[in-house]
């Protein structure tokens, strides 16, 4: 344990005295205090098992209500709502931040992260570069994270080639599936026979289409609810046709097949792949348009918008421009710096278009661009390729941000109530060698008040050293580290060990100290230590972990508690449940169910269940309303049986129920809603402390339009409805949110908020919340970032009237290295 402490504090000091060099620079002082959180902290990203996540700290707890990928899977919107069963607590606020794709090794196609607390409904919205498939989101308002996890990124649309095929049309994202008999060049009359011994019951048809000029001809057998019908289908019919392939249709299709006649002109339809819709043959002159428009764009420079108009026009299935689409996002990608991303659209274009000169072209640039590089060996006349020997791949950011709010009520004179600079400083380092991976990470920050600098305050959230084998049998983190599985329910200073013990498990130890805030250092007051194990993935579907954990306070126990928790995902379908059960109170502490799926390509439910003590449960709660401030204080007073009272008098017991719905309407607007239940029971008095009534069911009735390309390609717009009825007041309230990228620099987002609260005792207030946010991007590695915002409150009671206005604003910069 002495080593143990040891290495955390080498690494706190060493962290705390890099930032204090950076703020020596700029004149700040050095000392403890408090500080004022910017909503968004720090995002980060780990990759494993065929997955990644992406893990966003918030500096507010918050709970996760539901989430919606827009059409094009590039834009996801999180929905959260306050910790507090009551919804209160949580204060507005906005942060964007923007991921640098070069960043380390573990690149995902993550561009931009926005939190917003200002409209109706509290979310985060991460646009990506490419469409992704989202697994699972998450959120842990104890820990304050927020947690998605996505599959590897999607590709652009493309099918399954089939071995005689020339080119095959990209997949749709909604539609039915196929069986793919022929691909010939010529008309293929069906016999009557041959119709009779396939068709029983299914759909015989032949397609037509036309792709880099070449003329092909399907014979298609259908219809199947799902791929796995198909492939069942398919297997007999092998013997006489051994080309035969499975590939997915639009409605459109099936539904123009039926009055076809002996072939079905694909052209003449014009299916569009990413929604199966038709598009109208006035559609081709806005294709040629956007066509020249992104070739303008690359040759401006601005690769963003050349990208983005490309990943448009390669979803419809109009050759050639869909072929020189494809082929043409993956050249932008490559000279924008996008390695992976231009892998991916390279190896789409060879999938849909094998043969040709569009893919020898293709075909040398994907080799040019993952064949290693060769670097010259400075001991030796011989070339070696890249990753023969360990090196350190050092990156990360530091950004400093300036805050300011101002406050006036009615004709008072104004009050400036934040005046504070932050400096951030976010450190990664990682060598890996044939046998080993080692990383190390430190992050912190410090503010520095210029009102009051007894406020100037360091804080610490990540700094440890993380070794691995490259077989990851074997892995360990020393240092202040997050973990929010395996009973580990947030941030502590120490050692998690795990080793593989078979294929499907995994054995995990944790033992270290609870870290209750970031500006805390280094302390043994606390200690924990638990056991865990992974088991899975079982069916390729289920994932569990069971684990055990004691706390320990001031030599006593704090928390013991076991608990387990399970993950499901399947064909859109995903589940995650946590109990946790503390053995020492004889209580349940957090039982968590959430579920969604997809009912349908357009049409996204899910639902949440949460009942969880608030705070958790542990002995230390005694300690809440008391002027002792140790255990071993409260122990001179009480026995142990009278402290496990006192704590579970301060522990009130926090239900919530979430159902949500998210709707396309269309390719660019979906409508997403959902309805909450909150309740949050009364504490007794005991102990000197009084008794804190209780609070609901609070009900919240929530409502979004969201549309995408809605004046501009690549932009965002939310229109949001709240009704809230609680026991305390009843509110509606309206925002407007949106968001749009200029000139490949510059992202802009003006907002609107109009609130409307009522109480039974006859008090209205309403609130106007407007703001703007812009972030500039136009010299890389560099983010510019700033907003104004105001929130104009009017409230009514009786004879009455109380008006505040509150000014808020921030500017700021980033580098990342």
């Amino acid at each position: 344990m002495t080593k143990l402490k040891w290495s955390v504090v080498t690494l706190w000091t060493v962290l705390r005295a890099g930032l204090a060099m950076v703020a020596a620079t700029l004149s700040l002082d050095l000392s403890a205090a408090d500080a004022t959180d910017r909503l968004l902290t720090r995002v980060d990203a780990y990759r494993h098992d065929g997955r990644a996540d992406i893990v966003i700290s918030l500096t507010q707890g918050l709970r996760y209500v539901s989430h919606t990928l827009d059409a094009s899977g590039n834009v996801l919107e999180v929905r959260l709502r306050a910790e507090s069963a009551a919804g209160s607590g949580t204060e507005d606020g906005a942060t964007t931040l923007r991921w640098a794709e070069s960043s380390g090794p573990d690149r995902i196609p993550l561009e931009l992260i926005s939190a917003n607390l200002n409209g109706t409904i509290p979310s985060v919205i991460l646009r990506f570069a490419q469409p992704v498939d989202v697994r699972e989101v998450t959120a842990n308002p104890d820990d304050r994270t927020l947690t998605v996890s996505i599959l590897r990124p999607k590709a652009v649309a493309a099918p399954t080639p089939a071995p005689s095929a020339q080119a095959v049309e990209p997949l749709p994202r909604a539609g039915i599936f196929v069986i793919n008999l022929t691909s010939t060049s010529t008309e293929t009359v069906i016999d009557p026979k041959q119709r009779t011994a396939l068709t029983q019951g299914r759909h015989l048809y032949q397609v037509k289409s036309r792709t880099n000029e070449v003329l092909r001809f399907r014979q298609r057998l259908g219809f199947f609810p799902t791929a796995a019908a198909a492939l069942a289908a398919l297997e007999p019919l092998k013997r006489d046709y051994p080309d035969a392939w499975v590939s997915e249709i639009t409605n459109v299709e099936r539904d123009a097949s039926v009055n076809a006649g002996p072939v079905l002109d694909l052209s003449a339809v014009m299916v569009r792949a990413d929604v199966g819709q038709a598009v109208a043959p006035t559609d081709l002159n806005r294709l040629t348009e956007l066509m020249e428009d992104a070739k303008s764009a690359a040759t401006s420079g601005n690769l963003t918008r050349a990208a983005t108009i490309y990943e448009r026009v390669s979803a419809y299935a109009i050759a050639p421009m869909q072929q020189d689409a494809r082929e043409l996002l993956g050249v932008v990608r490559e000279k924008a710096g996008q390695p992976a991303q231009a892998k991916a659209a390279y190896e789409a274009y060879l999938q849909a278009y094998p043969n040709g000169d569009g893919a020898e072209r293709v075909r040398q640039r994907l080799t040019a661009l993952v064949a290693p590089p060769i670097r010259v060996d400075a001991r030796a006349d011989h070339p070696l390729a890249e990753g023969s020997a360990a090196q350190w791949d050092v990156f990360g950011s530091f950004y400093q941000f300036y805050r300011y709010d101002q406050f006036q009520v009615n004709s008072e004179a104004s009050q400036t109530t934040l005046s504070l600079l932050s400096t951030d400083l976010d450190v990664n380092g990682r060598r890996r060698s044939d046998a080993l991976d080692l990383r190390m990470r430190l992050s912190g920050r410090y503010d520095y008040d210029f009102l009051d600098s007894a406020d100037n305050q360091f804080r610490a959230s990540m700094a440890y050293i993380d070794l691995a084998t490259r077989d990851q049998v074997h892995s360990a983190r020393v240092g202040r580290q997050t973990r929010t599985s395996g009973g580990a329910l947030g941030r502590f200073d120490g050692l998690y060990y795990g080793y593989r013990t078979t294929q499907h498990s995994r054995v995990n130890v944790l033992a270290g100290t609870p870290v209750a805030s970031t500006a805390d250092s280094f302390s043994t007051d606390r200690v924990l230590y638990g056991m865990n194990v992974d088991i899975g993935p079982i069916a390729e579907r289920w994932n569990f972990n069971v684990y055990g954990v004691n706390q320990t306070a001031d030599s006593s126990v704090d928390r013991r508690a076991v608990g387990t928790e399970l993950r499901y995902f399947n064909d859109g379908v995903s589940l995650f449940g946590l109990f946790d059960y503390d053995v020492y109170f004889s209580e349940p502490n957090i039982a968590y169910v959430i579920g969604s799926g997809n009912l349908s390509d357009e049409t996204t439910v899910s639902v949440v269940a949460d009942r969880r003590r608030s705070p958790l449960l542990s002995v230390s709660n005694a300690l809440i309303g008391q002027t002792q401030t140790t255990l071993s204080e409260m122990r001179q007073m009480y026995s142990d049986a009278e402290l496990k009272q006192l704590a579970l008098d301060r522990s009130a017991i926090s239900t919530s129920y979430t159902a949500s719905l998210s709707q396309a309407i269309s390719t660019r607007f979906r409508i997403s809603g959902d309805l909450t239940s909150a309740e949050l029971t009364s504490t007794p008095a005991s102990g000197g402390v009084e008794a804190i009534p209780g609070s609901g069911p609070d009900w919240y009735y929530n409502l979004q339009l969201i549309g995408s390309d809605f004046w501009a390609v690549g932009d965002l717009a939310i229109l949001g409805l709240r009704y809230t009825d609680t026991t305390t007041y009843q509110g509606i309230a309206t925002s407007l949110n949106y968001r749009r990228r200029l000139f490949d620099q510059l992202d802009i987002n003006p907002r609107l908020r109009v609130d409307r609260r009522s109480t039974d005792a006859g008090r209205t207030q309403w609130i106007y919340g407007p703001s703007v946010r812009v972030v500039w991007t136009g010299r890389r590695p560099w983010t510019i970032e700033a907003e104004l915002a105001a929130e104009l409150s009017n409230e009514k009671f009786l004879d009455t009237t109380d008006k505040t206005k509150l000014y808020y604003g921030y500017l700021g910069y980033r580098y990342d290295f």
